[in-house]
């Protein structure tokens, strides 16, 4: 049952937590103290995994007297590295070093190289935490020592990256490159990706601070890739921060402060200080270079305030006691045996003195006397001259501190002023900024408001998904339903323009589709776009004219006739896709699929060449199209967003051709299942590009 728990750990927490009652119930009524043991270090490992630090720290402290009773020293000095580890996690590192000790010397006892060389590693580690920068080098180099011994080339990686962090600290540039350079080896040697993106990561770093920007960010593009599908917050951070440094030293100031607002996100998302110290710094640097003083500001105080409270004093005094201590314990029994020796040779020795004592004591005296003049003598002599010396030092050195404190007070004076002046234009900014974004903010709820309730919709279409992601904080993308009798009619249109323009434009559109539903009896979808047509050219005042602004929309509307299992579909320069396994349509379309796969196919029914809105002065009539489907079936509405986002390797657009393919391939998998596919998809495909328009896509499944 112990073994089973290490399958369960992760995936099922349902029965993880059965066997370890179990594990409990039988130790207990058997008095099996390495079933006590186990429990309480497994519960240890459970809670680590779940970010729970202390907890684990508590389980595992449970399990160590249990490991003493049935002296088992591999796992009490497993359970001191984990409490260790936990304490570190917590960045109370002046309590991790004792149980890292205490691992240590338990490894040494039993001979156990590999505990050893770990424990080693998490000591010069927790000791460079806490800036003891000799002896965090001291015993990294005794772990890399083993590690080479042992041919363990994982270890010794750890170790060249934290020799390579220690040089780059003490400015040790080329020392730290080549260190970094050595885990890159050792990492592809025994295939560990996590020690080669910290490899990657500290060099890309390192050319930062040499200020070679592109080298920078051709590491930076390796961790990338190496890291491409990864969601992990903290591996996030360090993409969007090397980028975001990286950037901004090349000049790329507006993309580079995307990528360090990114990270900033993902660090408070981690909740670590170190992070979000790091993050502040660097948005307040970026924003200093294009002079937004304001926001350099406040991020340079948030990182100030972070970085206040994670050292304190009294770290490096408890840490030297714990260490003593150890060292102490480790020489008692060499102590103990010459403090008996001694105890021999000094009762020869009080034997020899008395005689001679005796022998001498005139001689002795005499000179005892000279001596205390002489001695007084010279000390009076010294302290005349040193008194002297000193009232001359400290005259000297009050003329320097008054000296300095006018210096300092002028500059003080200086930066108030500064600092007064960049708080009032922060606080100006600040509120008209506010104004704006309440009043978009405003305009989004109302927009929000118009679009169908989720409620009504799954009611409809208990088989759909809609992927829909503004630009903006309003969209000129909108989708439509309503229900008449037993017709659903649905729409997916998109306007001129985005961000506010097109959010003007979509409110109206929802409001003909509304009126027209209502005013017309069951009209087929080429209808209700005639007059869609009709009513947006009245509204804004179209003719044709040259020179008039051509405002309008790009839409597909269907019609679901659940009497007929029969579809309507009416298009403005916007297609249908339907991906079918009966690959057959009805009406003016050609039968044949565009795409195939041995399951299904995927038809287009496109629209007409031909906008809403002012167009030419002899308008044409809209076409509807009809299509017979079967249970099963699936058909795709969606803006021009999706397609025509820029992204990939070469910073190319998506294309719909692509996009059909896509949606071929995922046509297998739920309908919630493809929302998430296709988000994920653009998401990757985009990288470091900005969305360059609303993205919608509606999916319908029959049923």
């Amino acid at each position: 049952m112990i073994d089973l728990t290490y399958n369960y750990l992760d995936s099922d927490t349902t029965n993880f937590i059965k066997l370890m009652k179990d594990i409990e119930s039988y130790s207990i009524s058997n008095n099996y103290f390495k079933g006590l043991g186990e429990y309480y270090y497994r519960f240890g490992d459970y809670y680590y995994k779940k970010g729970k630090y202390k907890i684990s720290i508590t389980n595992y402290r449970k399990s160590i007297p249990y490991f003493q009773k049935i002296s088992n020293k591999k796992r009490v000095a497993d359970a001191f590295t984990c409490i260790g580890v936990n304490y570190s996690e917590l960045t109370m590192y002046n309590d991790a070093i004792e149980p890292y000790i205490n691992s240590e010397k338990l490894y040494q006892e039993i001979h156990d190289t590999t505990g050893l060389i770990q424990s080693l590693i998490n000591l010069s580690a927790n000791y460079d935490d806490i800036k003891l920068n000799e002896k965090a080098k001291k015993y990294i180099n005794k772990a890399l020592e083993l590690s080479l011994k042992q041919k363990d080339f994982e270890s010794a990686a750890y170790c060249y990256l934290n020799l390579g962090i220690y040089e780059k600290k003490e400015g040790n540039f080329d020392k730290a490159l080549e260190n970094y350079i050595k885990v890159e080896t050792y990492s592809t040697q025994c295939s560990n990706n996590y020690l080669l993106s910290h490899a990657y990561v500290n060099i890309s770093s390192l050319f930062l601070e040499k200020k070679e920007p592109y080298k920078a960010l051709q590491f930076a593009n390796k961790y990338f890739r190496l890291n491409i599908n990864s969601k992990e917050p903290s591996i996030l951070y360090q993409i969007n921060s090397l980028f975001g440094k990286a950037e901004v030293d090349i000049g790329k100031y507006s993309e580079g402060i995307v990528h360090l607002n990114k990270a900033f996100n993902n660090a408070k998302e981690i909740n670590t200080g170190n992070l979000i110290i790091n993050a502040s710094s660097n948005l307040a640097d970026a924003y200093k270079t294009i002079s937004k003083f304001d926001k350099a500001y406040y991020y340079i105080e948030l990182a100030y305030n972070y970085s206040d409270s994670i050292f304190r004093a009294d770290n490096l005094k408890q840490i030297t006691e714990v260490e003593t201590k150890y060292q102490t314990e480790k020489k008692e029994h060499e102590i103990e045996v010459l403090n008996k020796n001694k105890k021999l040779q000094t009762l020869e020795l009080d034997k020899k003195q008395r005689e001679i004592k005796q022998r001498n004591f005139i001689i002795y005296g005499i000179g005892l006397v000279l001596l205390i003049i002489i001695g007084f003598s010279v000390m009076l002599y010294n302290t005349l001259q040193q008194k002297r010396k000193a009232n001359k030092l400290l005259n000297q050195k009050n003329n320097e501190i008054q000296q300095k404190n006018e210096e300092i007070l002028s500059q003080r004076d200086e930066i108030q002023a500064q600092r007064d002046e960049v708080i009032l234009h922060r606080d100006k900014i600040a509120s008209q900024q506010k104004k704006i974004t309440d009043s978009i903010l405003y305009a989004s709820r109302i927009q929000n408001a118009v679009l169908p309730p989720l409620e009504n919709i799954n009611i409809l279409l208990p088989e759909h998904f809609i992927l829909f992601k503004p630009r903006d904080i309003v969209s000129g993308d909108f989708y439509w339903i309503q229900q008449i009798k037993n017709r659903t009619y649905i729409a997916v249109a998109d306007c001129t323009g985005h961000g506010v323009p097109g959010a003007f434009m979509s409110m109206l559109g929802v409001a003909f589709l509304n009126e027209i539903i209502t005013k017309f009896n069951n009209p087929i979808a080429g209808d209700i776009l005639n007059q869609l047509r009709i009513n947006v050219k009245r509204s804004l005042h179209q003719t044709g004219r040259v020179g008039e602004q051509k405002d309008g929309m790009d839409i597909s509307l269907c019609v679901i006739d659940k009497d007929k299992n029969q579809l309507e579909f009416s298009g403005a320069n916007n297609p249908l896709y339907i991906v079918s396994s009966q690959q057959s349509v009805v009406g003016s379309q050609q039968s044949d699929c565009e795409l195939k796969t041995e399951y299904c196919g995927l038809i287009e029914l496109k629209g007409d060449k031909m906008p809403i809105g002012v167009y030419t002065t002899d308008d044409k009539l809209f076409n509807t199209q009809y299509y017979s489907y079967n249970t099963g079936d699936t058909f795709y509405m969606f803006s021009d967003g999706y397609a025509d986002q820029f992204g990939g390797i070469d910073g190319k657009k998506f294309m719909k051709s692509r996009f059909k393919k896509f949606l071929l391939e995922i046509n297998n998998l739920s309908v919630n299942e493809q929302q998430k596919q296709l988000e994920y998809n653009i998401e990757r495909w985009m990288g470091n590009n900005e969305q360059i328009d609303d993205i919608l896509v509606v999916g319908v499944r029959f049923v």
